[in-house]
């Protein structure tokens, strides 16, 4: 039987997971733009896409998570990226009309939420999770959200994260949410991912 991990286990593993990004070849490649080899000059700010960044994050994560004997091939535990189902629907967040100004700020589209009208749905697709496909509660254990620093979506994704990971108007309730940034604001030797904020149960954790 699959044990649960806490929110220490947790944090352990993504930590690990983004130091073993930063000391591979794949922080040189994506995130950094001084190497004297590419063929043509790029911008000093260039990062690659953040589904490229999740990807090589999310296969350090699973790596871990193997080596700790948490998830294997027959399951049910999986590491996915931009998962967009949730049971037998598309995967939605409800969000209080009175606290969505972020999620329109990022261009999202609310979506009318039958018999509520407090409330609106937004569609999402995380970057990175950690759960069991098609159930809901102790088997969500990680929801990951990947941005460049530059990007102003990474307030956005924060308000997400205490919603994805606090049971109530959500049924998601992951045990950790966490931010990850790509520091493209910083000089080259300290372009690094770098863990940001940590929630669960909706408040943030320090």
């Amino acid at each position: 039987m699959t044990v649960n991990p806490n929110t220490s286990v947790l944090i352990s593993i993504v930590e690990s997971a983004v130091k073993r990004f930063n000391l591979s070849i794949d922080r040189e490649s994506l995130l950094l733009s001084t190497d004297p080899r590419l063929e043509q000059p790029v911008s000093k700010f260039r990062v690659a896409h953040e589904q490229a960044i999740s990807h090589r994050l999310s296969f350090y994560l699973e790596c871990l998570l193997r080596c700790e004997g948490l998830i294997s091939d027959k399951g049910p535990i999986v590491v996915d990226c931009e998962y967009n189902q949730h049971l037998f629907s598309s995967k939605r967040i409800w969000v209080l009309r009175k606290h969505m100004k972020s999620f329109i700020a990022a261009g999202r589209k609310p979506v009318r939420v039958i018999g509520r009208r407090d409330v609106v749905a937004f569609n999402i697709r995380p970057d990175i999770l950690v759960h069991r496909r098609g159930f809901d509660g102790r088997t969500n254990w990680l929801v990951l959200e990947v941005k460049r620093w530059s990007n102003p979506d990474r307030r956005h994704d924060e308000e997400k994260l205490k919603l994805l990971t606090k049971l109530g108007l959500n049924t998601y309730g992951y045990v950790l949410g966490a931010a990850v940034y790509a520091r493209n604001d910083l000089p080259p030797k300290k372009q690094t991912l770098e863990l940001g904020p940590r929630f669960h149960d909706g408040e943030p954790l320090h």
